[in-house]
Order: structure tokens, then sequence, then C-alpha cells
């Protein structure tokens, strides 16, 4: 149990980006997370080093960066998010919440 369920009110649909082609992107089956959604601009990073405005943040368990791996999709309340990033929180032996947040447009 995550120490941090509690506040995971919220429920997202990830679609994992898993390749692109001649013939469009393709993506994995959509994949229920618990998590927490704040909403809210703020500027980030995306990974091609460009500044990118972020619209919503994610927040969840360490479920695994791969999923939320950049072009990602996630839809919350029937809107569908690209993923630009994803800051990991790792307290290694400090034995912390560990958590991921991800930053979508």
């Amino acid at each position: 149990m995550s120490e941090f369920e509690e506040f995971w009110v919220h429920e997202v649909t990830v679609t994992t980006l898993t390749g692109a082609g001649a013939w469009g992107d393709s993506y994995s089956d959509p994949v229920q997370v618990k998590g927490l959604v704040a909403e809210g601009n703020t500027l980030v990073r995306a990974a091609d080093g460009n500044e990118v405005v972020s619209s919503t943040r994610f927040t969840t368990d360490t479920v695994g960066p791969d999923l939320f791996a950049s072009g990602s999709q996630v839809t919350y309340r029937g809107k569908t998010l690209d993923v630009i990033s994803v800051t990991v929180a790792d307290s290694g032996p400090l034995g912390l919440p560990d958590h991921i947040t991800v930053n979508l447009a």
C-alpha cells in the first residue's frame, strides 16, 4: 500500500506511445492509474529540450516512468492530454514516499 494512497482521488487512462511509423503513432492498450490531478499552467522542458506550457500535472506512485513515455496520452474527465515530461521523486535509502509527477499539455 502506498503512503500517498489516501491522496489518490483521481483516475486517468494512460495509452503509452510504443512507436511511430509511416502509418502514424502506435499506442498500448489503455491502463487505468490512480493519482492526484492538479490543473494550472507551468513552464516545463520537454524531452526535445524545448520549453512547453504544461496545463495539467498528474502525481502517482512510481508505477514506472516508462508507462508515461514522452508522447503518450493521458485522458482525464474526457480530455486527452499529451505527456511532456516525467519527474521521479526517489528517496533512496531515506525511506520517504516515492512518487512521480507527469507534466501534461
